[in-house]
């Protein structure tokens, strides 16, 4: 069992995570508008990498 304080420290880093993962989803496609191909494919993967490391947390017995 978690203790509050890891509980909400692990909380506040999953909402960062996937707050990173959006706004680089966002630019991705703002620059995808502006025929900025290459930018826009690095933020994609970025974002991924940002949503990856979210779902680490959120899932744990993933690790293993």
């Amino acid at each position: 069992m978690l203790t509050e304080r890891m509980s909400l420290a692990l909380n506040d880093q999953l909402n960062a995570e996937f707050a990173s993962s959006y706004a680089c989803l966002s630019l991705a496609a703002q620059f995808g508008t502006q025929s900025l191909p290459g930018l826009s494919h690095w933020l994609r993967t970025h974002a991924e990498e940002e949503r990856a490391h979210a779902m680490k947390i959120f899932d744990p017995g993933s690790l293993r």
